[in-house]
């Protein structure tokens, strides 16, 4: 009785979960500023050169391990231009840094400001200010942070926060022991990915019972495999794949994609990969010729009533049903799902800003449609895909827009793999009874 009840409250809070994501994502750009104050016992001037950007000194570039080249710029004798690592040690992609130095007093003080970040000039705001102060304390130093500057939204606020909060803690630890850790490979096993999955197929437990949970487990990893594939294919050395609670699965690559051919090519391809357990499904519930089950309640046929062989049957109908419906889902041309991100690459390659205007268009319309049907998790989805078109760039980009082959192997490889999973759906829920009035011959 209380898993039920758990059970039924778990698409309020999949709703919950992602108003608060809207809400952090909402376009309110104001200045926005916060402190932190610690105590470091260690002597002022050790933490001073640890803080300062040094890759010679092995504290400083401990501290500052993305790193990888620092220096002045010479028709700017105040700015420093900083070369650093995105892709998490790969060094497959480098990205520069402008910061404009107003005030420094060696081993107190430095007020600084960054001026840009690659081609973006002032990206947070032109009075942005970050000021340092160091004092001497009978027990080491005190170091005081301010951070003042322009955000975008509340949710580029707290990752700035929190990342001055990692850095300081960790500026304390270097300090205070005087060790640098081992340099860390990019090898290493994915303990908060791996964490968060363990994490997710419970959640999936609590709503769908452990065989619903395995089962749909089962079908994110392969379709969030297809994803992983094409990010290695694409050059991305060590792309991550994770299970997201209540949510579904997530596929990360280490550095943003060098054409937009890369970036449908990468949406397409979970979806395309499922396309091989939806075949070997199909097949094999053709093989065993199901009846055509009428009046049975959905998914959930695995009931004591049945016998051996209609179990098997229905519980391969099933899965072919939930692997088709979950693919084609993902198909729909709504930000952030798969389809979304091919549309977006596709109409980016002719204009930025009117990919921004179409995306808008159609989340809109996805929210007012779902809504209207009463399937909020979706709309709610769409609203924060509708919030990524808004913040989309739409000016000059680096990214190459794909040519006339690209489009046709992209649009193709679009309508086969929506054909299949419509299908199979389709098929599934003939095959269930949930559409009697269809009929396969």
């Amino acid at each position: 009785m209380a898993s039920q009840f758990f059970a039924s409250l778990i698409p309020f809070g999949i709703v919950g979960f992602l108003v608060v994501l809207i809400v952090l994502s909402l376009p309110f750009r104001r200045q926005r500023q916060f402190s932190l104050r610690l105590e470091i016992a260690a002597p002022r001037e050790q933490v001073w050169d640890t803080y300062h950007t040094n890759p010679d000194d092995p504290r400083s570039a401990a501290l500052h391990p993305e790193t990888v080249s620092v220096e002045a710029d010479p028709e700017s004798p105040d700015t420093v231009e900083f070369v650093v690592d995105t892709s998490g040690g790969h060094r497959t992609n480098l990205s520069t840094i402008r910061e404009e130095v107003l005030e420094t007093r060696h081993p107190e003080l430095r007020i600084s400001r960054v001026v840009s970040v690659g081609e973006k000039q002032h990206p947070f705001g032109p009075d942005h200010l970050s000021k340092a102060e160091f004092a001497e304390t009978p027990g080491g130093t005190r170091v005081v942070f301010q951070w003042h500057g322009e955000t975008a939204t509340w949710w580029q606020f707290l990752n700035i926060w929190y990342a001055v909060r990692r850095y300081f803690r960790k500026l304390k630890r270097i300090s205070e022991t005087g060790t640098v850790d081992p340099q860390k490979t990019v090898r290493r096993f994915p303990w908060k990915s791996a964490t968060l999955s363990i994490v997710a197929l419970g959640s999936f437990a609590l709503w769908l019972g452990w065989i619903g949970a395995l089962a749909l487990a089962a079908i994110l990893i392969v379709h969030e495999f297809g994803h992983w594939l094409a990010f290695r294919m694409s050059g991305h050395p060590a792309p991550r794949i994770m299970l997201i609670p209540f949510l579904g699965g997530i596929a990360v690559g280490n550095h943003p994609h060098k054409t937009r051919f890369d970036e449908a090519f990468c949406a397409l391809m979970g979806p395309a990969l499922s396309i091989v357990p939806v075949a070997a499904l199909l097949a094999v519930t053709v093989a065993m010729k199901p009846p055509e089950l009428t009046g049975l309640p959905g998914w959930f046929l695995l009931a004591q009533h049945l016998d051996a062989p209609q179990k098997y049957i229905v519980a391969t109908t099933a899965l072919t049903l939930g692997v088709g419906a979950l693919n084609a889902l993902q198909m729909l041309p709504i930000l952030p799902l798969d389809g979304g991100q091919v549309l977006r690459a596709v109409i980016h390659s002719f204009s930025a800003r009117w990919a921004r205007r179409v995306l808008l268009a159609i989340a809109v319309l996805g929210v007012a449609g779902f809504a209207w049907m009463g399937d909020y998790i979706i709309a709610a989805v769409a609203a924060l895909g509708g919030l990524g078109a808004w913040h989309m760039d739409t000016g000059p980009s680096e990214v190459r827009p794909m040519g006339a082959l690209s489009l046709s192997v992209i649009g193709i490889g679009y309508m086969v793999t929506f054909a299949v999973h419509a299908g199979a759906t389709i098929f599934g829920l003939w095959a269930l009874g949930i559409l009697p009035a269809l009929a396969l011959e």
